[in-house]
């Protein structure tokens, strides 16, 4: 099987759950004899052309601008569009599958493609609920946003969703469940588990990782650790980096139980001994910050949103937030510090055991492929996909046809 992974953005421009998760996907992929190839804009002069790398060949295109954006960078956007496009059409028989990571504006060459040359054609959504990209992007991207969409819907692509709630979402869109596979996130699960109840101080670490950005309400999030800090021995370390940077900075000056760590790849160093992971965000796909936690043991602490629910049973494998405004997470942040060692331990390890044994990437990277050969059995034998067809909700081994 030959993958082109059509990418919104990729290292180094990026390292977000995206991009972490195509990483590992893709590497998973090739130890199975695939060939692949990840196709993505970059704004670095440094980054462009074309390099071979553990996870396949990566060609990266230079841009101006951000060619998702649209809007004011429309030109970029454009320019993006006609070189995806020629190369896509140049290297034609080199690849059978367009893989579209996202459904936003850099789709459309993806999509384009795909139907002028007769190639196999899925969409990964990010998110669900009201972020989802085909109710965002129509709305916000006028007239290329409506654009992207109504080629997807008229074309043969199919529709990944990695999460109960995106799969709703895209019912509730009209998108038909012959053109929905299940296939959820992966992750690489360490030998052993590595997470502490606590620290040698005695404090307990919780650790958030991603993006800071309004929606994952992270100055909520250290308005209550402030709270909780004066009455708990806690600290708080925050991985990432983002739009809100200096502003969450700025709330947590004089909080030294609130430590900000930059941006990092080293698993062990983020979760090695957190204790608790919390995730207080408005909206989530299936969140590599969430399975990464769970597969070292640390107990997560959520929100409950898109992929969360198909993860987490509260109680016993996380703590669900009632709700993510700054007193439900200070509940949450009690309810956690709560817990004895008998009873973090009995969480922690039925989280690590659910990861590994269902979300393994290997599992999720054999779904993938089971996916794809049976996309092309329905293009050869020139019958409707079916893809609905014995999809359950949760089950990590989920593809198309009811394939296991």
């Amino acid at each position: 099987m030959r993958i082109v992974f059509l990418m919104p953005s990729y290292y180094p421009d990026s390292f977000g759950g995206a991009e972490r998760q195509t990483r590992i996907l893709t590497r998973s992929l090739r130890d199975r004899g695939a060939a692949i190839t990840i196709l993505a804009p970059t704004l670095r002069p440094d980054a462009a052309g074309v390099v071979e790398e553990p996870e396949g060949r990566v060609v990266r295109l230079l841009m101006r601008n951000d060619p998702a954006l649209g809007g004011r960078y429309v030109v970029s956007m454009l320019h993006f569009w006609i070189r995806a496009l020629l190369w896509l059409a140049r290297h034609r028989r080199t690849y059978d599958v367009i893989a579209i990571q996202h459904l936003r504006l850099h789709a459309w060459p993806g999509i384009v493609a795909g139907q002028l040359f007769g190639k196999l054609l899925s969409a990964k959504l990010g998110r669900g609920g009201a972020h989802i990209e085909l109710r965002r992007l129509p709305a916000q991207k006028l007239p290329f946003g409506k654009l992207v969409v109504a080629l997807a819907r008229r074309s043969r692509l199919v529709f990944v969703a990695n999460s109960s709630e995106i799969a709703g979402d895209l019912a509730d869109l009209g998108i038909p469940a012959s053109r929905v596979a299940r296939v959820p996130n992966g992750v690489e699960c360490p030998p052993e588990p590595r997470s502490a109840f606590s620290a040698p101080d005695g404090a307990r670490v919780f650790v958030y990782a991603g993006r800071l950005a309004t929606e994952k309400r992270v100055d909520r999030l250290i308005e209550a650790f402030r709270i909780f800090a004066a009455d708990q021995p806690a600290t708080l370390r925050i991985f990432g980096d983002g739009p809100e940077k200096a502003r969450l900075l700025a709330l947590a000056a004089g909080l030294p139980a609130v430590r900000f760590m930059g941006v990092t790849d080293d698993r062990d160093a983020i979760y090695g001994d957190a204790a608790f992971m919390i995730l207080p965000s408005d909206s989530e796909g299936m969140s590599n910050t969430l399975l990464e936690a769970m597969a070292y043991g640390a107990v997560p602490i959520i929100t409950d949103v898109s992929g969360a629910g198909d993860l987490v049973v509260s109680g016993r494998s996380g703590i669900m937030l009632a709700a993510n405004t700054r007193e439900g997470i200070l509940e949450g942040l009690f309810t956690a510090a709560r817990l004895d060692p008998a009873a973090w331990g009995a969480m922690s390890a039925e989280a690590r055991q659910r990861m590994c044994e269902k979300h393994a990437i290997p599992v999720v990277a054999d779904a993938y492929l089971r996916l794809y050969r049976a996309m092309a059995d329905d293009r050869l034998n020139r019958v409707p996909p079916a893809l609905g067809r014995g999809i359950g909700d949760t089950d990590p081994g989920l593809s198309a046809h009811g394939g296991r």
